[in-house]
């Protein structure tokens, strides 16, 4: 398999993986901040439990936002393939918009494939937090 072959697979398979891990997480985390409000609403016994319930909700926010980021760069990755070119068109496309510096240095698939699935691990750590935090809310009502 030569390098452009094994690039191309690479990309198609973390924009897979990212589409797919991102989007359970993302599922059950809407799941679960959906309770969370119904619990608040129904059944607020105690400070402490809307107080926990709440950053329950904030989690899942948060876990949202990694969730939304996820799926673009699985986008970008199914879009654009494993064409160095276009990353870097893409990078130029980026600091044009201001979303990116102008004096940062390109990066390789690997990098990028390394960092989108760093905010994979976020978004999974933010789901974990959801999770303690309802848990610990549900005790307290």
């Amino acid at each position: 398999m030569n390098e452009t072959n094994d690039e191309l697979l690479t990309a198609t398979i973390s924009a897979a993986f990212l589409r797919s891990m991102g989007n359970v997480l993302n599922n059950w985390s809407m799941l679960l901040a959906l309770a969370a409000i119904l619990i608040i609403g129904l059944k607020t016994n105690s400070v402490y439990s809307v107080a926990l319930l709440s950053a329950s909700v904030s989690a899942a926010l948060i876990q949202a936002y990694f969730a939304a980021r996820c799926a673009f760069d699985a986008a970008v990755f199914a879009a654009l393939g494993g064409e160095i070119r276009q990353y870097e068109g893409f990078d130029r496309l980026l600091t044009r918009w201001k979303l990116r510096g102008e004096n940062v240095a390109s990066r390789s698939l690997d990098e990028r494939v390394r960092g989108a699935i760093g905010l994979l691990r976020w978004q999974a750590g933010s789901f974990c937090g959801q999770i303690i935090l309802l848990c610990v809310g549900l005790c307290y009502s």
